[in-house]
């Protein structure tokens, strides 16, 4: 059905047949799987497009230094949110943190031990 319109004429679109669904490939076995799919219904892998929290920079900083220390260098390089040299930065920030901290608590021990040691000849 074509109308006319003060701009010219108007043509009408058809509707033709849905689109095909998203066919994707699992990221472990590249089987095909649906556009929508969670997980592979071939191997289980989840197919999650993001990383989780524990993946961005601010979150690796914060674990590193208070909880994991130089263990979270394996969130750095495992991290699929950053590109090569914010992984290099964020190591060298970790590792600078963590041999500063091992040196404080070694300063501390050792000015603890010599109290103890002139508090031991004391007695």
């Amino acid at each position: 059905m074509n109308s006319t319109t003060p701009d010219g004429p108007r043509q009408t679109v058809s509707a033709g047949p849905p689109p095909p669904p998203i066919q994707n490939q699992c990221r472990k076995c590249r089987q095909p799987i649906g556009g929508n799919d969670a997980f592979c219904r071939y191997c289980g892998t989840r197919q999650q497009v993001t990383d989780p929290f524990y993946y961005h920079p601010i979150s690796i900083l914060l674990l590193a230094f208070f909880v994991l220390g130089p263990f979270a260098l394996g969130l750095v390089w495992r991290s699929q949110s950053m590109d090569r040299t914010m992984k290099i930065i964020l190591a060298i920030l970790i590792l600078t943190y963590s041999a500063a901290s091992f040196y404080a608590l070694y300063v501390v021990g050792m000015a603890m031990y010599q109290e103890l040691s002139a508090l031991n000849q004391i007695l």
